[in-house]
């Protein structure tokens, strides 16, 4: 490819909006890594149904907007001298998709209608989302992970990295591999497993269910019943409306204020109870 023709595409890429944009570039000039910076844009892709995000490396920040009628990406994309990357964003099938590939990092800004629901890929790197009005699933290899005000519910896979949730219309999932784990505020129920890192939970109208290899766990403020399976690490569990049931490896326990209490299995530690309505089975 000749300069002028690398030139013609990283311009059409800047300022073309429509169904189906795409951008490569190969350079020999320099041996360091080059950034470059682009837009894309999407037209009339509040009346799909989906918007599904795949990206390697890098940040990504994805903000729905209630006045959106288009998807708009701005990217800031490394990649190494002499070597292609790829850059789309396409209608196909009542969904809008997003796919970067780059032998480095990219840096995503992406806005959208807050309508659409939304899947996202990525490898690497921190990524926040937030005021979407429609399901979200996440899959994730690392870095932090930042969700909030989402209407729908929300399904995190994540390999490693710290997530914090806040504020979900229905319910949750999230498995994780290490990193900590706080959820604040989902009117669904919430289902957590996690190979190690602190748990935090507050403000669930549902159940909430754990299995937890290590770390603490702490649940606050829950509707429904707490299931806990844990292999080591303090528990502290308060105002509960239903039954609290409980397998533990170590650790301490402490329960205050729960419908019911059933600890099946406490390897080691101290329990503290107080305030239980119901039933204690330990």
């Amino acid at each position: 490819m000749n300069t002028l023709s690398v030139l013609a595409i990283s311009i059409s890429a800047l300022f073309f909006s429509g169904s189906f944009i795409s951008a490569n570039a190969h350079d020999h000039s320099s041996a360091k890594q080059e950034l470059k910076t682009q837009q894309l844009v999407l037209d009339q892709a509040n009346g799909l149904a989906s918007f599904d995000v795949s990206v390697g490396r890098g940040s990504l920040n994805i903000i729905g907007d209630d006045s959106a009628t288009s998807i708009t990406v701005d990217a800031v994309i490394g990649t190494d001298t002499g070597k292609d990357y790829e850059f789309t964003l396409t209608r196909e099938d009542g969904k809008a998709i997003l796919l970067v590939k780059t032998d480095a990092s990219v840096d995503l800004t992406v806005r959208m209608p807050k309508n659409l629901a939304l899947s996202v890929s990525d490898g690497s790197g921190d990524m926040v989302i937030t005021n979407i009005a429609n399901d979200v699933d996440v899959s994730d290899g690392s870095g932090s992970i930042e969700i909030s005000n989402v209407s729908g519910s929300l399904n995190v896979s994540d390999g490693s990295g710290d997530i914090l949730i806040k504020s979900i219309g229905s319910d949750v999932k999230v498995s994780d591999g290490s990193g900590s784990i706080m959820i604040d505020s989902s009117d669904g129920s919430v289902g957590i497993s996690d190979g190690s890192g602190d748990i935090d939970t507050m403000h669930i109208s549902g159940s909430v269910e754990v299995s937890d290899g290590s770390g603490s766990t702490n649940i606050n403020d829950v509707g429904g019943s707490v299931s806990i399976n844990d292999g080591s690490g303090d528990i502290y569990v308060k105002g509960v409306g239903g039954v609290v049931t409980i397998s533990d490896g170590s650790g301490s326990i402490t329960i205050d204020d729960a419908g019911a209490l059933t600890i099946e299995g406490n390897g080691s530690g101290d329990i503290n109870t107080s305030n239980i309505r119901g039933k204690i089975s330990l």
